[in-house]
Order: structure tokens, then C-alpha cells, then sequence
């Protein structure tokens, strides 16, 4: 478990908890016998991968972040880039250009952009939490029409969930949509925001 930068990990000591901080928790681990979980779930064509994605961000996003942030939004030539070298959805299938990979591809690009202080640009939100809602629900000419994009970076998604009054707390949300004829009259009031990538900077929401 990560807390404040620390890593928190049950012993196998009946009550302990031990607390590590991240530099040099394999050796600490190592030491006390725990297995340390990269090397159970990665194969070499993981680690392969986890190199070419640590090395974009050493050189596409770690020197910007500060610039970033100052800024208060990312540019979208560096989400075109993610796509083009395949680090957007990877898990998405083929058809809609994606590799079909496990979602080990995922945390990996996760783990790295927490290394490379790049979490902000907000990749986890686009790729692991709004475009499954699409794949998963959306009718066959939506999925055409919108996941090849977030393949790409063409499309950036977002959730909008959190509301003035009620925070994140979706039991609480007010904004209704109604049918009207063919389409949907949405109601309510949303405050978007996704780290350093602001709302008005996504394509769907």
C-alpha cells in the first residue's frame, strides 16, 4: 500500500506491520525472505516494455512536468506521441487499434508515470477508468466512432462526476439526463477536473 510516498506491507509476523520506504525495498524485502510481486507477474516482454515507457518519460514528460503544472494544463502533442508508440489503451482490442494485452501493460505505464513524477498528466483516468466505460456499454457505432482515437490520442476521455454540491459522492448527483426524440436533454451542473489535463481540454466526457 502506498502511503505519503512510504510503502506499507504486511510481514508475515503474526500482528507486525513494517514500514519501508521505496529506496531499497527490494533489498529490504529480499533480506526477509518476502517475494517481491514483479517477479511473479512480469515476463521479459513486460520488462521490455516497462524500458521503452521509462524512457519516454525520462525524456517526454519528467523535464516538463514543472512547466506543466505552472501552466495548469498538458500539451496534446505529448498524448499523440503516448499513442503513436502504443502507451494509450493498450488493452483494447485490435480492431479498435489497440494490442489486446493483460492489464499488467497498464499498471506498468502506472508504476512509471508515479516514478517519473508524471501521474498528473492523467493517463490512468483516460486509459483504465473512462474508456473501459465505452468499450464495455457503448453500442457498436460508438466503440467504432470514439475507442480508435483514444488509441491514438487523437480523443482524450474524462469522467464527470463531481458536482458543486455533492463533491464525488454519486448517490448524491443531482444532473439528470432525459429523453427527448432521439436524443438526450442533460441536466445539471459538473466540475471537471483530471489532474493536469483540464476538462475542457477532453474530447468525450
Amino acid at each position: 500500500m502506498l502511503v505519503g510516498g512510504l510503502i506499507l506491507i504486511l510481514t508475515r509476523t503474526p500482528g507486525a506491520l513494517v514500514l519501508y520506504k521505496w529506496r531499497g525495498i527490494r533489498k529490504d524485502l529480499s533480506e526477509r525472505g518476502v517475494e517481491v510481486m514483479n517477479e511473479r507477474i512480469y515476463t521479459e516482454e513486460h520488462q521490455i516494455f516497462r524500458e521503452a515507457f521509462k524512457k519516454f518519460v525520462a525524456n517526454e514528460i519528467t523535464p516538463n512536468v514543472p512547466q506543466w503544472e505552472a501552466e495548469r494544463a498538458v500539451p496534446r502533442e505529448l498524448w499523440l506521441k503516448m499513442g503513436k508508440q502504443g502507451f494509450l489503451c493498450p488493452w483494447l482490442p485490435e480492431e479498435y487499434g489497440g494490442f489486446g494485452v493483460g492489464f499488467e501493460y497498464s499498471v506498468i505505464i502506472n508504476e512509471e508515470l508515479i516514478r517519473g513524477d508524471g501521474f498528473g498528466v492523467g493517463v490512468p483516468l483516460h486509459s483504465d477508468v473512462a474508456t473501459p466505460y465505452i468499450h464495455a456499454y457503448g453500442v457498436p457505432d460508438i466503440k467504432k466512432r470514439w475507442l480508435p482515437g483514444c488509441v491514438t490520442g487523437d480523443v482524450i476521455t474524462a469522467i464527470g462526476l463531481t458536482e458543486p454540491n455533492t463533491g464525488s459522492d454519486l448517490a448524491a448527483i443531482r444532473t439528470r439526463a432525459v429523453k427527448d426524440g432521439d436524443s438526450y436533454v442533460i441536466n445539471g451542473q459538473k466540475t471537471y477536473y483530471q489532474w493536469l489535463l483540464r476538462g475542457c481540454d477532453c474530447s468525450g466526457c
